[in-house]
């Protein structure tokens, strides 16, 4: 049965009258509400729907409901707009609807992971926030920029398996399992099953500890069992670039200088951590003084450290925008939040290196890491005459063993700076040689 056209006036009684008549159902477009229609049937029912083009394509038609007294006009009319918002962040409003719909009858039977992952959100402060970022993206959440304090799905991790899952019934008794779990993780490559595992054992302990009228949300941990095996043994990674490498990834960021490729320089000069990094605030350098001072919560020492900026990463730094998030490095568009330096965009880095090195006379580069340019600065350091207690000191490491720290407090700050400047002399031969 073909819509009918819009009409100046919704007349439900009339139109229930006509569906009776004709033994066909009647869908009227409802008045300035584009693709709500009420539909009428012979049997006397009516019920709401919304009629609209699929994201990828095709035609399609969604039931919001009957029409009665839990939905009502002004409520179709709500659900459409909702539906409209969707669409235009092109997601299909079927799909979402029903993904609610399941959400919803889960809660009923128990606690459902996503829930669970929020409040677990809430409640986890570890030492260090990057920890708590990394930890909550292996699980399926990243930072709102919209929203500071709040967390939204990456669509990915273990809420992008189990969204909308029942993860223990209200008794206690779990629903997810340790198989499920498993099964997850031996899709994932070494590394990160290792950290994707340990991040939902944090979790495990936190449910089958936490709870609410006086009972856990799950009354055994079905993760606990979980343990590295054999094959999960991890190589550690020896990669760092020789002085040629470091040249072409030098050059080829600063022809086409963007946050990616002035970050990677930056962690070059520095020798610090790339999470570190790419997540510094103006606030904490001080230009004038040549320091970056960088605080407790962001290191693994839970210590505040100070970096002496030599003259090569203060230029690096001169070739960044200030911008009203406050961050260093951030995205291009509106997001105020710092760069997601696991992304794509380094691969267009990677083969302006390598077309910059084939221009040199070399190869292409072989794979590389952000981490590895850490690597190299350290190696690199000693390999010009820095030994290697002033090069822990440079990336705020802890000096020898526990008792040792007990004792020896000295910073090796003059020697730190001494360092940096060296290896930013040495910088600018390798990059200008």
């Amino acid at each position: 049965m073909k819509p009918q056209e819009k009409p100046s006036a919704l007349d439900m009684a009339r139109l229930l009258a006509q569906a009776y008549q004709s033994g066909e159902r009647i869908e009227t477009l409802i008045p300035n509400c584009p693709g709500l229609y009420l539909i009428s049937f012979p049997s006397g029912k009516q019920s709401w729907a919304y009629r609209y083009r699929r994201p990828g394509g095709g035609s399609a038609k969604l039931t919001l409901g009957p029409k009665d007294e839990s939905l009502d006009l002004a409520g179709a009319r709500a659900k459409a707009q909702e539906c409209r918002k969707l669409l235009k962040r092109k997601i299909d409003p079927a799909t979402a609807f029903k993904e609610e719909k399941s959400v919803e009858v889960a809660k009923e039977v128990g606690w459902t992971f996503d829930a669970l992952l929020t409040a677990f959100a809430e409640w986890y402060e570890p030492p260090r926030a990057t920890t708590k970022k990394q930890t909550l993206r292996w699980l399926g959440l990243k930072p709102d920029s919209k929203k500071e304090g709040k967390w939204i799905p990456t669509g990915n991790g273990f809420l992008g398996k189990w969204k909308g899952r029942v993860f223990s019934r209200h008794d206690g008794s779990p629903v997810i399992t340790a198989v499920d779990a498993t099964e997850i993780l031996d899709d994932m490559k070494t590394v990160s099953r290792n950290r994707a595992r340990s991040a939902l054992k944090i979790f495990g302990r936190w449910a089958s500890s936490r709870g609410k009228g006086g009972k856990p949300y799950v009354s055994v941990d079905p993760f606990a069992g979980l343990r590295r095996e054999r094959k999960d043994r991890e190589k550690p990674r020896e990669r760092w670039l020789e002085d040629w490498e470091i040249k072409a990834l030098w050059q080829s960021a600063v022809a086409e200088p963007d946050a990616y490729g002035l970050g990677a320089l930056l962690i070059l000069a520095t020798g610090q951590r790339p999470e570190m990094t790419f997540e510094a605030r103006w606030e904490q350098f001080d230009l004038g003084a040549k320091v970056w001072r960088i605080p407790a919560e962001a290191m693994k020492i839970d210590k505040p450290h100070t970096v002496h900026l030599s003259e090569q990463a203060l230029w690096v730094i001169g070739q960044l925008p200030q911008k009203d998030s406050g961050y260093l490095f951030e995205p291009e568009g509106k997001e105020k939040r710092p760069l997601n330096w696991h992304v794509r965009p380094k691969v267009r880095l990677e083969g302006r290196a390598d077309t910059m090195a084939r221009e040199m006379g070399r190869p292409s580069l072989a794979h590389w890491t952000y981490k590895d340019l850490q690597r190299s600065a350290i190696t690199g350091m000693e390999r010009i005459g820095i030994w290697p207690h002033v090069t822990k000191a440079v990336q705020g490491h802890a000096q020898g063993s526990k008792s040792d720290q007990a004792y020896r407090h000295y910073d090796f700050a003059g020697e730190v700076r001494l360092a940096l400047d060296k290896w930013g002399r040495h910088l600018a031969q390798i990059v200008g040689g």
